[in-house]
């Protein structure tokens, strides 16, 4: 699991203090190394910070990183799922036709 994800996911379970945390450790890093804008975007989500996600998602899929097209099947990412950058982001990668991640509960 990426930093972001360990941020995300410990932001979900209320532990905010820890999320920040790692949060902070990705921004310290990515002053001195490359971190994918995906990593952001787990961050991002975690804060359920709509248009942060939605930028860091878009970086992704624009930097060409395979996680850009594989956000849709992950639940952190539901919160934007009905948001037309979301969705227009789907469209453009051609992902739109497969199944988003509360569809399938």
């Amino acid at each position: 699991m990426s930093m972001g994800g360990l941020s995300c996911f410990h932001a979900i379970l209320g532990n905010r203090d820890a999320a920040e945390g790692v949060a902070a450790r990705i921004d310290e890093l990515s002053r001195s190394h490359y971190v994918s804008p995906g990593v952001h975007a787990w961050v991002a989500a975690g804060r359920r910070d709509v248009d942060a996600t939605l930028d860091a998602v878009e970086a992704s899929a624009d930097a060409g990183e395979w996680i850009g097209l594989l956000f849709h099947i992950y639940e952190p990412f539901d919160f934007v799922a009905d948001h037309p950058r979301y969705r227009k982001l789907r469209q453009n990668l051609g992902v739109d036709h497969l199944s988003h991640s509360r569809d399938r509960n």
